[in-house]
């Protein structure tokens, strides 16, 4: 497993959250032409490039911050990571992931699951 597949699984699963979305969000994550990744030595953020005819969102998801209730639960972490989606002029431009503990997360995915509750 890679960046790139957790990126992936994390977008997916705002389709799944957003009945309402779902075309749009799966006809950008579908035109997603690359992937800039960076990892910052805290969490990591993938910027995207999508195709130029994606289907945009309007009025206030336009330009908005999505976190679906999800977290993503890893072995070899003991707390969960965060992320939240960034809307901008319609399309989806970047993705962060956070450690929600403090501890710096070296950006290696390992493996790994969506959840709805933190660990306990």
């Amino acid at each position: 497993m890679n960046l790139n597949d957790l990126i992936v699984e994390i977008l997916k699963s705002y389709v799944s959250e957003n009945p309402e979305y779902a075309d749009i969000y799966l006809d950008q994550i579908n035109g997603i032409v690359r992937f800039d990744n960076e990892i910052n030595g805290y969490g990591a953020y993938s910027n995207f490039t999508l195709k130029h005819d994606c289907l945009r969102f309007n009025g206030a998801s336009e330009n908005s911050y999505g976190n679906n209730g999800y977290y993503v639960i890893m072995e070899g972490r003991k707390y969960e990571l965060g992320f939240i989606l960034a809307i901008t002029d319609g399309l989806i431009e970047h993705l962060e992931i956070y450690p929600n503990d403090g501890e710096n997360w070296d950006g290696v995915v390992r493996l790994f699951h969506l959840s709805k509750s933190p660990p306990a």
